[in-house]
């Protein structure tokens, strides 16, 4: 009886269950606003990404990316724009009737010394988004991103 029990809550604690979603990073991409801010010329472009969720990729110069998760604007990061465009964004959400993405991650190359990195973005539910941090291994970017938030970001 014993173990019943605690089998019970164990079932009935457990998180949910993570599930995955993929898709590209710049398909379908519109851009949306452009213009020079300090001697910066920068482009603002908005993507498929999933249903509900777009993705926010901003250009300045050229040579620097950063990006934005859901369907506020909030761009943070500061990537170098070289990629693979194999490279996927792997959307991590709790597996339900309708998909709700908590985080995205993507690869991305370093500005400094172009290395491959994978940022970790937390999407809220007012539908921003910002940059948890970055990791060398998949392992290391989904347990970020499946990590409770800590307090604003």
């Amino acid at each position: 009886m014993l173990g019943l029990i605690a089998t019970i809550l164990l079932t009935t604690t457990a998180p949910d269950r993570v599930e995955v979603r993929y898709t590209p990073l710049s398909d379908h991409c519109e851009m949306m606003d452009e213009g020079a801010f300090e001697g910066q010329d920068w482009v603002l472009h908005r993507c498929q990404g999933l249903a509900g969720y777009p993705v926010w990729i901003g250009y300045a110069d050229g040579t620097r990316m950063s990006l934005a998760f859901g369907a506020m604007q909030t761009i943070s990061g500061m990537f170098a724009t070289e990629r693979n465009v194999s490279w996927p964004v792997e959307w991590r959400g709790v597996a339900g009737d309708v998909f709700q993405p908590h985080a995205a991650i993507v690869r991305v190359r370093s500005l400094t010394d172009g290395a491959s990195m994978l940022a970790v973005y937390r999407i809220a539910e007012d539908g921003s988004s910002c940059l948890r941090g970055v990791t060398a291994t998949t392992e290391a970017a989904r347990e970020l991103a499946d990590a409770p938030p800590r307090q604003g970001c």
